[in-house]
């Protein structure tokens, strides 16, 4: 058994329920959905339109902080009412070798990546949009980019998915149950029908390094070196088209 388990299931601790962990979903979505139309709204009042330039920059800005905020209800349903700090959501340290887990699982995501572009490419289905736009132009929009997509928001799904879903749902249904469940979750909420596949393969390989690592941290720095190599192809593409 990994460090992750045991770790969890020190003496005196237990695991919050499934209706903690529905709850905190709720939380986390009305988090993200409310906060965005708040946010859009304020852009219509001050004669600014969220959906084009340059307000667009402002909403992306503002919806990815907001969504650094499910942080809240992992904390609020988990360790706040479990104990175990930010230890017991998976910030622990972890071994270098633990590192070649990372590498290896960054390269499988680049292979099921790659071969699932040329499957859309001969279904014609449409890939993942391209977020970089949403940020801005030039160094300032991928500067913007990669602080909050391939850094802010890493963490705050890392921390909701793996450390507090993944977590949780593992006590009741096993490690097996947990997997699949929680990547079945984080694929849906991300909402694009055409790279589902793709995705729940990514949380898969996510939640395998997690559970042999015990670590949220390389979790984390997965999650960040996929989301920012992704933001830096889309801003290098136009000089290589």
């Amino acid at each position: 058994m990994s460090g992750a388990a045991l770790e969890l299931n020190e003496p005196g601790q237990s695991s919050w329920s499934l209706k903690e962990m529905v709850l905190a979903g709720l939380a986390a979505i009305l988090i993200v959905v409310l906060g965005a139309v708040q946010i859009g709204a304020l852009m219509v009042v001050l004669g600014a339109d969220p959906l084009a330039e340059p307000a667009s920059p402002w909403l992306a800005v503002g919806t990815m902080l907001l969504e650094g905020l499910i942080i809240i209800p992992a904390w609020v349903w988990g360790p706040s009412r479990h104990g175990g700090g930010w230890r017991r959501l998976g910030f622990r340290g972890f071994e270098l070798k633990h590192l070649l887990l990372v590498l290896l699982a960054f390269v499988g995501v680049m292979a099921i990546n790659g071969a699932w572009s040329l499957v859309s490419s001969e279904l014609d289905l449409s890939g993942q949009p391209d977020m970089l736009p949403m940020f801005g132009e030039g160094l300032t929009g991928l500067a913007l980019a990669l602080v909050l997509g391939a850094g802010v928001v890493p963490v705050a799904e890392e921390v909701f998915f793996r450390g507090f879903l993944y977590q949780g749902l593992r006590d009741r249904w096993g490690v097996l149950g947990a997997v699949m469940a929680s990547s079945l979750v984080f694929a849906a909420v991300h909402m694009i029908p055409s790279v589902l596949l793709p995705i729940f393969i990514m949380s898969l390989l996510m939640t395998w390094v997690f559970e042999r690592s015990g670590s949220l941290w390389t979790c984390i720095l997965l999650h960040a070196s996929i989301n920012g190599l992704a933001f830096v192809a889309a801003y290098l593409a136009p000089s290589f088209a």
